[in-house]
């Protein structure tokens, strides 16, 4: 009998897991920021700039104490989790209390807050061997604001917040600073419509100006396992992004079949950031400060706005499909070297916001319900999608069209690595890796288990296993 239970305890287990690898994903939240202009009295400005001052003292004063409990205990190495809320609570809020009285609790929870994620930051760059970094001995952070802390009134358009020398809410108006949809968004959040709700909010001043930020978490659709949907169901697309083609995205479709690649150009990117970079050059950053921050404004709002534009393209092209994953390249190993470019190309390089782009098409194809995985980009420019082959850039093409010298076949340079980037995914899909990479988040170059030689080895393999030769398309 012992022996039965054991087995069919066993058995029980087995379907268990296997019920819930071939179930949808449990809920899965998106926190998006919607900005709401504050129309505040000089009173009131005041006020929230004295606010603003002793919120950012008792951050730095926070910061002194973690360095003295946290530091000296725990070295580099500090406990994580809930044991490390517990040490930075129990050695700095009575003394965060008793020096700053007229600060609210919910406030000096938020001051501990930034000041442990400042403190973890800087413990991880001195891990790294950055010795030259130090604790921020001034802090500009502005300030943050919990729940419970101010109350959004769609009806009377203002935002009751806790004034913190009486306690008593202070009603300002307001205005969202933002377009129709996420304008709608708040108020499906305030109304907790839609799967909708409000979370935390922060305090922030830009030039003369007060703005609320404000958390909204939404709720988005589940998205399918890898064991519910098999990977010869699934269409793959790959996308490359790069400077003259911001994203070029590519899809494999369950035939094998490429479907023609779609391009969003980046010379009016370029040709921005081109012009933003001259006068930057022409304005003396000693004398026009303000000149030097509206340019440096400028060219974080314009690569804003084309990652917008990009990540928006690249799920509706996506949403074409069904049972799409977007496979993008892991940009994590990504480096710059000063020695191959010129001053210019160095300045584009490094103003293309890689890890911005990639965030929007992550949480955006997460509210359709699209899976996002990450692979390894190396060699997939140059490799040959249909032989593997090294292949070389065309004479007289710029180093923009490549010939493979094995079977002849010329092809784009940004369409070849999006092609590649594609059967990489359904390489990783057909291998019952999909859900691991989903539930790390990394790329195949993250995986302990392969060494470097099985990493390249994998690579220059994966075109020659996964597609039929006689299935293949010519784009």
């Amino acid at each position: 009998m012992g022996r039965k239970r054991v087995a069919k305890g066993r058995q029980e287990v087995r379907e268990g897991e296997e019920k819930r690898r071939c179930n949808v994903y449990t809920k899965s939240i998106v926190r998006r920021i919607v900005r709401c202009k504050l129309d505040v009295s000089r009173v009131d400005s005041a006020t929230m700039e004295e606010y603003t001052s002793i919120y950012r003292a008792a951050v730095k004063r926070c910061i002194q104490l973690l360095h003295r409990v946290v530091g000296d205990a725990y070295g580099l190495h500090p406990p994580k989790g809930s044991k490390l809320r517990s040490i930075v609570h129990n050695g700095s809020y009575d003394v965060l209390r008793s020096e700053y009285p007229s600060l609210p609790a919910m406030m000096l929870c938020g001051a501990m807050k930034d000041a442990t994620h400042a403190f973890k930051s800087t413990l991880s760059l001195l891990r790294k061997g950055n010795y030259r970094a130090k604790f921020p001995s001034e802090i500009k952070i502005s300030v943050a604001l919990t729940q419970s802390a101010f109350r959004l009134d769609p009806n009377a358009n203002c935002v009751r917040i806790t004034r913190f020398t009486d306690g008593n809410r202070r009603a300002i108006p307001f205005r969202t600073h933002c377009g129709k949809g996420p304008k709608a968004l708040l108020l499906n959040a305030i109304n907790r419509r839609d799967g909708c709700k409000l979370g935390e909010a922060r305090l922030v001043k830009a030039r003369h100006d007060w703005f609320l930020d404000v958390v909204v978490q939404q709720e988005a659709p589940p998205t399918t396992s890898a064991g519910s949907v098999h990977w010869r169901e699934r269409t793959f697309v790959g996308v490359d992004l790069g400077l003259n083609s911001i994203a070029t995205p590519v899809a494999l479709q369950p035939d094998g079949v490429f479907y023609p690649p779609m391009t969003v150009p980046g010379g009016t990117l370029k040709n921005q950031l081109r012009k933003l970079r001259r006068r930057r050059a022409a304005a003396d950053s000693r004398r026009d400060v303000e000149a030097m921050r509206a340019i440096e404004t400028q060219r974080r709002n314009t690569i804003r706005y084309w990652c917008h534009v990009t990540s928006s393209r690249v799920v509706e092209y996506a949403k074409r499909f069904k049972n799409p994953v977007i496979v993008l390249e892991n940009l994590e190993t990504y480096k710059v070297e000063a020695s191959q470019h010129s001053a210019q190309t160095n300045y584009l390089l490094s103003s293309w916001g890689r890890a911005l782009i990639k965030g929007f098409i992550t949480y955006k194809a997460r509210l359709c319900g699209i899976q996002v995985v990450s692979v390894d980009a190396y060699g997939s420019t140059r490799y040959c999608n249909r032989c593997g082959a090294w292949m070389q850039f065309e004479a007289g093409s710029d180093r923009r069209v490549l010939r493979c010298p094995r079977c002849r076949y010329r092809v784009g340079r940004d369409a070849n690595a999006a092609m590649n980037l594609a059967v990489r995914g359904r390489y990783i899909g057909a291998a019952g890796l999909l859900l691991f990479l989903m539930g790390c988040g990394n790329g195949l170059t993250q995986l302990p288990w392969i060494s470097e030689y099985l990493k390249r080895a994998v690579t220059r393999a994966l075109n020659r296993q996964v597609l039929p030769r006689q299935r293949r398309q010519r784009v």
